[in-house]
């Protein structure tokens, strides 16, 4: 076929042969040439020629052209340049070679090479169908389809297509994303049941309303997409049917043959051995992953068994009994176990108990229970208490009889966990609730006491009032007053010990206070260590409860004693101090200013730094279990922390111990301005009193001195019977002065309902109970006005005074 043209861009002349190919009379053909090649190749084709018209060269490529039935086809172009005998360029002279047969039979050639290069190529089932699925595309069809099946269920559907929109199209319906694909019964159903391929040149109405019987989504989907012709390949390998690929043509008038039938039955065989092989694979790598799994987990799981036997604070160990020489055998033991003996477990694997050297009495206490437990066949709880012989520690462990699969005899297995520090905190915890007991003691004691005390106080008053004094009789009364005062003194100090004085800081002269405990220390102490005082000189004092300074003082000075115990020398000292600011920053908490230093230093056994790092610490103790709750000297940091100071140590072992105490100093008398208070004795009133008391002698005892003193007295003996007097008195009652806890209702609350209907009635509580049960009325804040039994008419009335004196609202 021969064709010849003056430019690239000019008219084209053909022969006859190339016209009738192209489906033409004229061989004259114009401008209109380029329409005859595919809209694909038309802007290569007219690039090459006129690259060769520029160069004057031979010019040769592909291309498709249209023929007359309306097929492409690809044709071999040649076109030599004819020129002028002066050069000029005249055109081309060319020949077409039509070469589709060529093509089809050498991609059919490359087709079946990659169907071959399947079975060499990749096993990973994925990688594999998207290649099987492109594989033919669009050598036998537009588009592709690939079914797989897992014993007769359709598990799966891919597709490929050319890169025409309508073949997207199709193909996305076809695949129905929403994942329910139903094969067709009348096409793929009828492959998969024959084994057979089945070939449809031409889709027909006929066939398309047999399609729409069974599938009419289907039969919709081929009327609109234009089908064309189909051709349907079972995959089958070992006489198993995995599956099936479907090749389709759309919109064209291209049919499917007999040459593409054995294309692509071909394709099919090499494609389900190929697919045969992955799944083979996939499922020998599952197989493989399975047990890999199976081995990590069991590795983790013996990890764990080993890490759990082998675990700190753990004591594992299996137990063999020894009826014949009355022993028992420690067979297996973990680490910590063994450990406790001073053995690794290899070496104490197989130990006796006898050959340890455990006690007789142990070892029979202990097989006993191993006996017991393997002839009843069922497991036991044993607490093994620290021995001499082994690590001093507490364990609490459960033994289980378990039958030996070898032999078929019982063996013991103990597990147990060191209960040594439960223990120690269960005794601290007795140690604390003893203590609380002996406080509660002492709070009901000290309450009954500071009662009875107050009336042997008020009566002495009244008693010495009416004496001479230096007369024998005022003397003895003197002395009766004396007694009170000391046995008050002990009360507060029964409460300070046991830490349960009402809160209430003041001015306190702190070398007054160091000597007032002098004999308590003595009687402390003991006659073998020396008691040494060295006072300061300018007398010096701090805000402070003094009730909780003798606390701190005690607690130090009972921590000295005991780590004397062979006797020694306790000094306690007391002094001024001034910090600069490089003095605070080298104390951090103490800020620039003067100071009380409060010293108490032993010649004990001393500590070393990392016991000093920790003796603040709530329940640290160095000693024995049972002789203490550790809570000394935390609660002298926490006294000493909330009235502003710090505690300094210094210790070393085997010379002593030495704890500073500073505190912040008070202002001078001279520096305050609150004028001095006139004498308890010169003060009086004529104001009224509500006095609510049920102790009938404190009572009786209050109300004769208030009387005294020129205040009118209504009294009651418990909440309901003030509130009735109060009611029926018309004048004005100025002042409630009210016991805290009485039966029924408490102080507080009668001074609550008061003030409902008295708002200006002022109110002064007075109590012998600790601070916990104040607390528990919320009375022993420092905004409500307090008086602490045992007290004196004289503070009586001075309290009473103060009260009424202060502003309104105070």
């Amino acid at each position: 076929m021969l064709w010849m043209s003056s430019s690239p861009r000019s008219g084209v002349q053909v022969n006859r042969r190339l016209a009738q190919f192209l489906g033409t009379d004229a061989t004259e053909l114009g401008e209109t040439w380029p329409g005859c090649v595919h809209p694909d190749d038309v802007r290569a084709a007219m690039a090459e020629f006129a690259a060769a018209a520029r160069e004057r060269r031979d010019s040769s490529f592909e291309m498709r052209v249209r023929r007359h039935d309306g097929a492409w086809r690809w044709v071999h172009n040649v076109g030599t340049p004819r020129l002028a005998a002066d050069g000029t360029f005249m055109g081309f002279s060319g020949s077409l070679i039509d070469i589709t047969e060529r093509r089809d039979a050498e991609r059919a050639l490359r087709l079946e090479a990659d169907a071959s290069a399947l079975l060499a190529g990749s096993l990973d089932l994925d990688t594999l169908l998207d290649r099987l699925a492109a594989l033919g595309v669009p050598l036998l069809g537009d588009a592709c389809l690939l079914d797989l099946f897992r014993h007769g269920e359709h598990v799966r559907r891919m597709a490929a297509h050319c890169v025409s929109p309508a073949h997207r199209a199709l193909m996305d319906e076809m695949l129905d994303r929403s994942g329910r694909v139903q094969p067709d019964p009348y096409l793929l159903g009828r492959v998969l049941a024959t084994r057979q391929a089945l070939l449809m040149p031409t889709i027909t109405d006929d066939l398309v309303q047999g399609v729409a019987g069974h599938d009419p989504r289907l039969a919709e989907i081929i009327r609109r997409s234009g089908l064309r012709s189909l051709l349907m390949v079972p995959l089958v390998a070992r006489g198993e049917v995995l599956g099936a690929i479907s090749y389709i043509v759309v919109e064209s008038d291209r049919q499917l043959g007999d040459r593409e039938l054995a294309l692509a039955t071909a394709v099919a065989g090499r494609a389900a051995a190929a697919l045969q092989n992955a799944e083979l694979y996939a499922a020998a790598r599952a197989e493989i992953a399975e047990r890999v799994r199976a081995e990590a987990e069991r590795a983790a799981s013996e990890a764990t068994l080993r890490g759990f036997f082998d675990a700190e604070g753990v004591y594992a160990c299996v137990l063999e009994i020894d009826d014949v020489h009355d022993d028992f055998v420690f067979a297996l033991p973990n680490g910590p176990f063994a450990a406790t003996y001073g053995f690794t477990a290899q070496e104490f694997a197989g130990t006796g108990a006898r050959a340890l050297g455990i006690p007789e009495d142990r070892i029979a206490w202990f097989l006993g229970i191993l006996r017991a437990c393997r002839d009843r066949g069922a497991p036991t709880t044993v607490e093994i208490s620290p021995s001499k012989t082994i690590r001093p520690l507490s364990r609490l462990g459960s033994i289980n009889p378990v039958r030996r699969a070898t032999d078929g005899r019982t063996v013991l297995v103990y597990v147990g966990t060191d209960i040594t520090e439960r223990k120690r905190l269960e005794a601290q915890l007795q140690q604390s609730q003893k203590m609380e007991a002996v406080g509660r003691l002492a709070g009901g004691v000290a309450h009954d006491f500071n009662n009875l005390l107050t009336v042997i106080g008020g009566c002495v008053e009244f008693l010495s009032a009416e004496l001479r004094p230096g007369e024998p009789p005022w003397h003895d009364a003197m002395q009766i007053r004396r007694a009170a005062e000391r046995g008050a003194d002990l009360t507060r100090q029964l409460l300070t010990f046991s830490r349960r004085q009402v809160v209430r800081p003041r001015r306190v002269d702190v070398n007054a206070l160091v000597q007032d405990t002098e004999k308590m220390f003595r009687r402390l102490l003991g006659e073998d260590i020396l008691l040494q005082f060295t006072l300061g000189a300018e007398a010096p004092s701090t805000f402070i409860d003094p009730g909780q300074l003798e606390q701190a003082l005690l607690n130090l000075a009972v921590n000295a004693r005991d780590a004397m115990p062979r006797g020694g020398r306790l000094g306690i000292a007391t002094s001024n101090a001034r910090f600069d600011a490089s003095d605070a920053a080298a104390r951090p908490g103490l800020a620039p200013g003067r100071y009380v230093c409060l010293s108490v230093s032993d010649t004990g056994v001393g500590m070393d730094a990392a016991t000093q790092a920790r003796i603040f610490e709530p329940f640290f103790t160095t000693k024995e279990p049972g002789k203490g709750t550790g809570l000394g000297l935390s609660t002298v940091f926490g006294i000493v922390q909330q009235a502003g100071g710090q505690v300094i140590v210094y210790s070393e072992p085997n010379v002593g111990t030495t704890f500073r105490v500073f505190l912040p100093g008070a202002p001078s008398p001279g520096d305050e301005d609150a004028p001095a208070a006139a004498p308890a004795c010169a003060q009086r009133g004529r104001e009224t009193v509500l006095l609510v008391e049920d102790e009938p002698v404190v009572r009786q005892l209050a109300r004769r001195a208030l009387v005294e003193r020129g205040f009118t007295v209504l009294d009651a003996d418990c909440a309901t019977s003030a509130a009735e007097v109060a009611a029926a008195f018309d004048g004005e009652i100025h002042i409630v002065v009210t016991d805290v806890v009485m039966p029924g209702q408490n102080g507080r609350e009668l001074v609550e309902e008061l003030r409902r209907r008295l708002p200006r009635i002022r109110a002064l509580f007075m109590s012998g109970y600790t601070a916990d049960v104040l607390l528990n009325h919320r009375i022993a804040d420092q905004s409500a006005p307090f008086l602490e039994k045992p007290f004196t008419v004289d503070q009586l009335v001075a309290a009473i005074r103060t009260v009424l004196d202060a502003p309104a609202g105070c």
